[in-house]
């Protein structure tokens, strides 16, 4: 090879390496970003709810998994134990919120999740913890759902605890009314999620919906709310009123 085939090819080799840094420069910001985009679409997980048995023994996560698409559903896990298992939740593709995931314990070993979308019936998912892996099934029982309510929050004179009236309301809403009236209560200064809580629940076809919720603390530990009503000439009245004690 003379001289002139020795610079011809060491030039066509240089040409070759600067395309293919050209080609590496202009790929690789697209993979990059594609791969955040995918990773962000599809795999990142987003808490919306946890929850944890009164002994402390089980917990359920659900999170939102990735982002819908346009108007697409998304994507949930529900994590327990060990285990796993993915949803999907129609929420007309706007991204979901705590008020789209909610845990109710049955007891110790049993609990049930609902969903909630926008496009959607409520769906049930029953998830047992007293086998040796936990078991989970759809629930399709008939029954309407109810989606917890928040109307009214307290807290005790010196602010050593704390309630949260909440009204199980039966899903569709429209005329149902709520189904009963729970009262979590809990120490004042946790962050966390109150567990505990008494239950009331009206006589049947009695009242639909409470106008106001009246709060009376009579110590740190002892409460009464007055359920309120208004007749027919507007004018409140006591229908009945509920007893919370914190010390139980």
């Amino acid at each position: 090879m003379d001289e002139k085939e020795r610079l011809l090819a060491e030039n066509k080799k240089g040409k070759h390496g600067c395309l293919i840094w050209a080609v590496v420069l202009i790929i690789s910001p697209v993979m990059i970003f594609g791969g955040i985009f995918y990773y962000d679409m599809n795999l990142k997980e987003r808490s919306l709810k946890v929850s944890t048995s009164s002994s402390g023994n089980h917990t359920i996560e659900i999170v939102e998994k990735g982002s819908a698409f346009f108007f697409g559903p998304s994507k949930v896990r529900i994590k327990f134990n060990n285990e796993k298992m993915d949803r999907t939740i129609h929420n007309d593709g706007a991204a979901l919120t705590t008020s789209n995931a909610f845990i109710s314990w049955v007891h110790e070993n049993q609990a049930v999740v609902t969903l909630f979308g926008d496009e959607q019936e409520p769906e049930h998912i029953e998830i047992n913890f007293s086998k040796k892996k936990g078991e989970f099934e759809i629930i399709d029982d008939g029954q309407p759902a109810f989606k917890p309510i928040t109307v009214e929050m307290s807290e005790s004179p010196k602010g050593e605890n704390k309630i949260e009236i909440r009204e199980m309301v039966a899903l569709p809403d429209e005329g149902h009314g709520f189904h009963s009236i729970r009262v979590y209560y809990g120490d004042g200064n946790e962050e966390s999620e109150l567990k505990k809580y008494e239950e009331y629940v009206p006589v049947e076809n009695q009242i639909t919906y409470v106008d106001e919720y009246k709060v009376t603390w009579l110590n740190e530990e002892q409460a009464s709310i007055d359920i309120m009503l208004k007749n027919q000439d507007f004018e409140f009245f006591i229908y009945d009123t509920i007893s919370v004690d914190l010390n139980q």
